[in-house]
Formats: C-alpha cells, structure tokens, sequence
C-alpha cells in the first residue's frame, strides 16, 4: 500500500490510498477526506478515530469495499481496479 496526501492548487488537501501487489500498481482510492492512520496485524487500513469508516479495506484478503466516513456519509470513495479495465 502506498498513500499520498498532496496539496492542490488551492491548498487543499488530496488523500490517496494506492495498493500495488509485488510492486505492480493494482488500484486506487481517491479524495479521501482524511488521510489513513495505518495498517493494523490482520491487514486493515484504519483511519483516525474521529473519521472512522463504515467498512475497513482488507489488504490481505483483497477486500476493496466503497469507503464511507461514519461522521459524513454522504462521501465516500470507490475503489478503482486498474486490473479491471
């Protein structure tokens, strides 16, 4: 797992999660609204317990679900599967 929080033009922040497997890019998450708190034993990306999520992403059983922040439901960012297109 790779992760970039960038600023953009106006100064806002820009969060992304990027999952390669053996160094090969396999797809992203973007526009998070928080920038992930780290990857706990059994493979959970888990973010700041302020901005938790409704279902964790699950590196070693590649479960790649939608991310949805319990504090703001109405964002949320979708994996997207670059094995797929």
């Amino acid at each position: 797992m790779g992760m970039e929080r960038i600023k953009g033009n106006e100064y806002e922040p820009h969060n992304t999660i990027l999952v390669f497997k053996d160094s090969v890019l396999q797809g992203y998450y973007e526009e998070l609204m928080v920038f992930p708190a780290g990857v706990n034993e059994a493979g959970e990306i888990f973010f700041p317990a302020n901005r938790d999520v409704l279902t964790n992403i699950n590196l070693k059983n590649s479960f790649y679900p939608e991310i949805i922040f319990k504090a703001e439901t109405s964002i949320g960012s979708t994996f997207v599967d670059l094995k797929a297109l």
